[in-house]
């Protein structure tokens, strides 16, 4: 029988954690073009692994709603963490997000690109 010892396991993870920070900012670049061009592909991988621990920190696992999250986190940084009455707020309040949150959150932000 195959064993995996636990340091194994982590380095797994942490490759594929590597990997899903890679793609995800691969489609930033793809969907985000002038947002991203200014920023150099190191600080674009770092502050995407940041909003993926944060995601995770709020209870999200689904990945569909970790990437979900990053662009919300993206596409509005943190202005919206001081503004109680900004549509994104509760996402980057210190509370935990459902995904039917950051589903809900995901549909405004297609709905109102302007917001």
């Amino acid at each position: 029988m195959l064993t995996i010892r636990p340091a194994q396991m982590e380095a797994l993870r942490q490759s594929a954690r590597r990997q899903f920070a890679r793609d995800v900012v691969s489609l930033l670049r793809t969907h985000f073009p002038e947002q991203t061009s200014g920023v150099g592909m190191d600080q674009l991988t770092l502050t995407v692994e940041n909003a993926i621990t944060v995601a995770e920190g709020k209870g999200i696992q689904a990945r569909a709603n970790i990437c979900k999250f990053v662009i919300l986190i993206f596409a509005f940084g943190d202005q919206c963490r001081w503004d109680p009455g900004h549509f994104l707020y509760p996402a980057l309040s210190p509370d935990t997000v459902s995904d039917e949150d950051i589903d809900y959150l995901y549909a405004r932000l297609a709905a109102e690109p302007e917001a």
